[in-house]
């Protein structure tokens, strides 16, 4: 439903031109494939995330379906399915028509364009440059890693509540405490009620922290 009440509003523009202004100044890198794999028509922000369009001839979508594994989601587009396909890394500076290349995380979204009979002979692609999200979660997991294989007991500490964010497997055996147990604590429940100075541990803490 939702389809056919977009055509019904599209039809009422009588200038197509605005229609080819939508596509072509998207923030969206979009891009129409045909399916031999060649790629139609690219818009701005495609040219710009990938540094190029497609030289004449050139089938990316066919080389990108072989380097990425997106025969399966290919064919379910061109069946009529709308499809995601999870983020993947793509080295654009393997393509000889990108002259300033360089590595990005895609996330790719194919939709099918169906013709008046019903038939799907072009998909659209409308590809998300994710990069930044999939390098911080690269750089959060490496810093799992590192916080669960330090030798060290090793607590993290959340200022808005007051209380331990996170502790490694190491932490847990120091205080004797289960993580969940642990997870409860503030800083002061795992230090002695007074230093050897006589100061209050938790007057020490409000301190400092």
């Amino acid at each position: 439903m939702a389809v056919e009440y977009v055509k019904d509003k599209l039809a009422t523009i009588a200038d197509p031109a605005l229609l080819a202004t939508l596509f072509a100044e998207a923030p969206v890198a979009f891009a129409v494939a045909q399916a031999d794999g060649r790629l139609l028509v690219v818009n701005r922000a495609y040219r710009e995330l990938f540094g190029a369009a497609p030289s004449p001839g050139h089938e990316l979508l066919d080389e990108l379906a072989r380097a990425h594994d997106l025969a399966p989601y290919l064919a379910r587009a061109f069946a009529g399915d709308a499809v995601v396909v999870p983020a993947f890394w793509h080295d654009a500076g393997k393509h000889e028509h990108v002259v300033d290349p360089r590595r990005v995380a895609l996330e790719l979204s194919i939709t099918p364009l169906t013709d008046r009979d019903g038939a799907t002979q072009h998909v659209a692609l409308c590809f998300r440059d994710v990069t930044a999200a999939q390098e911080l979660a690269s750089e959060r997991s490496l810093l799992r890693t590192l916080f669960e294989a330090a030798p060290e007991a090793v607590v993290t500490y959340d200022l808005r509540t007051g209380r331990l964010d996170d502790a490694n497997d190491n932490a847990v055996r120091l205080f004797g405490h289960a993580r969940e147990q642990l997870l409860e604590l503030g800083l002061a429940d795992l230090c002695p009620q007074r230093q050897s100075d006589g100061q209050r541990s938790a007057d020490i803490i409000a301190e400092r922290v």
